[in-house]
């Protein structure tokens, strides 16, 4: 299984049967994402008093055009057997035949693109848990639905190893020397590869079918634009560290929903301006 830019599309790692079942229960799960939208929004609170004051541990975030409107939903691990006990152990078995390294799981979403909305700027994962103490991170991205240039499908830059700018810091990993690109900072493009870096890059746009499963590590450079179609894109992302860097995940997800507003949380993504005004 080729690893080495960074990025590897598995097609058909979930049966026909297999995806049926988790459109079942992603279906049940949002109908929950979509009731504690409701709920934040009729009391009008912001997410963060309603995590501190409810005990709910379910986690949800809004489109940011949208209060009403599920962008994405987390902590499935901790939330349905289904996932903790079927889907999660499936995609860790196929990031670690990837990198070759045992793996524990760090956090978990389904990513809920919208018509009209759901763009991803250009990012890289890791300026999100470098502070949390592993240098390397594995994503697998679990496609629910087809994922097409149309609707907003991932784009890879495939030669960020390549780019020569004094910007970019070097981090030494499991996976070699991987570049830290840097960011901009606040506002609506908090955690955005500058726009001089991210037009150096060469983007390949990756299609996917119901089933398949992409890995990609939290160093290569990515992003997603708006959804066009007329349809839902949904997709989950589940992302380890080496298991030898220990189990952060209940302690990532107390810090988020303690301060469910910080930027952290949030890098490049479409939800600015929800986390804090609800």
């Amino acid at each position: 299984m080729a690893f080495d830019q960074g990025y590897c599309l598995l097609s058909g790692a979930l049966s026909s049967q297999q995806v049926s079942r988790l459109d079942a229960h992603t279906q049940a799960l949002t109908k929950h994402a979509q009731d504690i939208l409701a709920t934040i929004h009729q009391d009008g609170i912001s997410f963060a008093d309603y995590y501190q004051r409810s005990g709910e541990t379910f986690i949800v975030a809004a489109e940011a055009n949208d209060p009403l409107q599920v962008c994405r939903f987390e902590y499935l691990n901790g939330t349905s057997a289904y996932f903790r006990e079927e889907v999660i152990p499936r995609c860790r078995q196929l990031a670690e035949q990837a990198v070759l390294h045992p793996l524990a799981l760090l956090k978990d979403k389904c990513n809920m693109k919208q018509p009209g909305g759901g763009a991803f700027t250009a990012h890289q994962d890791i300026l999100a848990y470098l502070d949390l103490g592993p240098a390397l991170h594995v994503t697998a991205a679990l496609f629910l639905d087809p994922a097409t240039p149309e609707n907003g499908t991932l784009e890879f830059a495939d030669n960020y190893l390549d780019i020569d700018s004094d910007q970019l810091s070097w981090k030494r990993t499991a996976m070699g020397r991987q570049p830290v690109y840097p960011i901009q900072q606040g506002g609506a493009n908090h955690g955005r590869i500058p726009a001089d870096l991210e037009q150096r890059l060469l983007w390949n746009t990756i299609c996917a079918a119901p089933g398949d499963v992409l890995l990609f590590h939290s160093y290569i450079p990515h992003r997603s634009a708006i959804n066009l179609s007329s349809k839902t894109r949904r997709a989950f992302f589940f992302t380890f560290n080496l298991a030898a860097d220990g189990d952060h995940y209940e302690e990532y997800y107390r810090m988020k929903r303690e301060d469910f507003g910080n930027p952290r949380f949030h890098i490049a993504t479409p939800t600015q301006g929800n986390e804090a005004a609800g």
